[in-house]
């Protein structure tokens, strides 16, 4: 039996209460494990004391800014994690989304007095318990998607549940404190990040974008009817235990309750932030953290553009299969692997499902500690090739989930069945260093060349740039940069064409 659950089951005796009190005078503010465990030690205690439910409230308003200290804390610990990630972290992670779920269901539990006629529920406390509540559930849900794990069963169908408790009490839109957000406007927040697909990006990323989300606040409205933009709307059935869905991927039941609400404003408002950037703006002058400047966080604008003002509708349907691949990760990895051919390093993989445009696979062994969203990888089955043709499959990790610290699964992006390893050289640069990169070859989805390059080393329109094709016959070759087709912490993808005079 687990602390916890042996704690649920021991007694409380009268002086509970000043136990707690107590505890919460003389704490330190210590954001560790400890301080985990004594707070639930103090949680239990108060739901074993008999008290009157008013002051029940405030003992919970008095743990519920240790347990906010404690999620800031964690949401800056959580940066450039291994996938998946230990053990040992997944335990301290488990235990304070027990701690959370066991405090959001206490103060929804407290709701009852605002329907009991004996007694006179406090000022403003339907708006305060809810408004904590769901930023509780809402808390776990974050951090699940922090270490690229799936929610728990029930958990946003309970956060629909609580904000529709919010609409029928009539207090979703009334102000947070100091004018703060409102009810439904960080339930919004809540369903604007999971319309991104938070499995496609770092824990890092996803502390900007929920930054961008709170700083912009898009003025955003739940209807009944479907918006009139169907690029932007994404719609949400309140009965069902799911985030919101793009109307373009999938339409919902018309026997469903269901929301609508429209990103197009907020996909308008990144792309001036990011033509802002461009243009010279300091992250600093646009109230952006410093990672806004940053290759991933430019990548990172770029994205929630596309998929707050357009999602991308799946092309190809996916067919199951089962069938093991060997994976090897990094640019510089991979670079040397198509001129030197395979290595005894990399890991292996069982590919789940495919389509012509990319790989479900699931981790079988091998080590996986620089596998990152957004990092190139190469994968090739483990039947021989044959002589002289490269099988491996260039691909971009779309996404990442990890459920157990056994078990990760990844969604890849197939860029090129064909990658060239080759060198850049700047004509110009001040130091005449060669970089590798890999040549994608054109094709008739792509009519255009492309070249995979370190994030940083080139940019758009860049004139005079060496190319050495490094397979087969070593060829030199003069070239200009194109556009930017994908951009990432660790990669970037130009297009590119023959250097004219």
């Amino acid at each position: 039996m687990s602390p916890i659950s042996s704690a649920l089951t021991s007694t409380a005796d009268d002086s509970g209460i000043d136990d707690i009190l107590q505890w919460l005078a003389g704490a330190p503010e210590i954001l560790d494990d400890a301080h985990v465990d004594s707070l639930f030690e103090q949680l239990t205690l108060l739901r074993q004391t008999p008290l009157p439910t008013p002051q029940r409230v405030r003992l919970l308003d008095l743990i519920f800014p240790r347990i906010e200290s404690l999620i800031e804390h964690q949401h800056t610990s959580l940066r450039d994690l291994p996938l998946p990630i230990s053990r040992r972290l997944r335990q301290r992670i488990r235990a304070l989304l027990d701690l959370l779920e066991i405090l959001a269901q206490d103060y929804l539990n407290t709701l009852a007095l605002l329907f009991d006629p004996l007694n006179q529920p406090p000022a403003n406390m339907a708006q305060t318990t809810l408004r904590r509540a769901i930023l509780l559930l809402i808390w776990q849900i974050q951090l699940h998607d922090r270490i690229s794990a799936t929610p728990r069963a029930g958990l946003w169908q309970q956060l629909h549940s609580t904000y529709q408790s919010a609409r029928r009490l009539a207090v979703e839109r009334a102000p947070g404190p100091q004018n703060g957000p409102s009810i439904e406007r960080i339930y919004l927040n809540a369903l604007l990040l999971a319309a991104i697909q938070p499995s496609s990006y770092t824990a890092e990323e996803l502390s900007f974008v929920d930054h961008l989300v709170r700083r912009l606040s898009p003025p955003l409205r739940l209807e009944d009817t479907p918006c009139s933009d169907a690029a932007a709307c994404f719609w949400i059935d309140p009965e069902r235990d799911t985030p919101a869905t793009a109307l373009l991927r999938r339409s919902p039941s018309p026997e469903s309750r269901t929301w609508f609400f429209n990103s197009s404003e907020l996909a308008r408002l990144i792309s001036e932030l990011r033509q802002s950037l461009h243009q010279g703006n300091t992250p600093a002058q646009l109230d952006l953290p410093d990672f806004a400047a940053t290759r991933a966080g430019q990548g990172v604008l770029r994205r929630l553009e596309t998929a707050w003002g357009n999602p991308v509708k799946r092309k190809f349907p996916r067919r199951r299969q089962i069938y093991r691949v060997r994976l090897h990760a990094g640019l510089n990895t991979l670079h040397r692997l198509l001129r030197k051919g395979e290595t005894k390093s990399g890991s292996e993989w069982m590919v789940t499902n495919e389509s012509p445009d990319g790989y479900a696979l699931m981790h079988v062994s091998g080590s996986t500690s620089t596998l990152r969203v957004g990092d190139i990888v190469s994968i090739r089955p483990q039947q021989a090739a044959t002589p002289g043709e490269s099988s491996w499959h260039l691909c971009i990790v779309r996404w990442a989930l990890s459920d157990n610290p056994e078990h990760i699964e990844i969604g890849l992006q197939l860029l090129s069945a064909r990658p060239m390893p080759a060198r850049v050289i700047r004509a110009r640069a001040k130091e005449d260093t060669q970089t590798p990169a890999l040549l994608l070859p054109a094709t008739p989805v792509h009519p255009e060349q492309t070249l995979v390059v370190p994030s940083g080393l080139l940019h758009e329109d860049l004139r005079h740039v060496v190319l050495m094709i490094e397979q087969g016959n070593l060829s030199i070759r003069e070239i200009r940069t194109g556009a930017l087709r994908e951009q990432t912490g660790a990669v970037e993808i130009f297009t590119i064409f023959p250097e004219t005079p």
